[in-house]
């Protein structure tokens, strides 16, 4: 019981931490496929853990999980439009229904599961993470695109 709380408390630090740092950056993403796999995989992970935890924290109740994982969804895909809300949404309802499912399937001890899927949840996120910070440009690796010139023999001509 106390390990939950503990992840639960840990989840819900670095999911805020992670809203946070979308919201301050949200304008910067490429393009919409970029968001739209963020969205999905940030909510999917964040309810997925939330559900686990939520399943041995009450008792196998879907409901809580399943709107924590919708409310995540929503706040997630909220910078990046309408497309990445429902996309957010959908991957919630999903993680968060597969969260409750992942304690009943797996016959281990209720705190092995939650630390596992707390494990999963770390690396999971500092990849997104990573990636985002990456596809932002504020990561160490940045992309340039250059432009061959062509010199042309002739000096006077000036271009079309």
């Amino acid at each position: 019981m106390f390990i939950s709380i503990l992840s639960l408390l840990l989840v819900f630090i670095i999911t805020g931490m992670c809203i946070c740092l979308i919201y301050v950056r949200d304008g910067e993403l490429l393009n919409i496929s970029q968001a739209h796999c963020l969205v999905m995989s940030l909510s999917t992970i964040i309810s997925l853990t939330l559900g686990t935890i939520l399943a041995t924290l009450i008792d196998y109740h879907f409901f809580i999980s399943l709107l924590f994982g919708l409310a995540f969804g929503l706040i997630i895909g909220k910078p990046f439009g309408s497309f990445a809300i429902v996309d957010g949404m959908v991957s919630g309802l999903m993680g968060g229904i597969m969260g409750v499912m992942v304690p009943m399937m797996v016959h281990i001890n209720q705190v092995w599961s939650v630390l596992f899927m707390d494990i999963i949840f770390i690396i999971l996120i500092s990849i997104n993470l990573k990636l985002f910070l990456l596809l932002t440009g504020k990561g160490k690796v940045k992309r340039t695109l250059q432009i061959p010139q062509k010199e042309t023999k002739d000096k006077s001509f000036k271009g079309y």
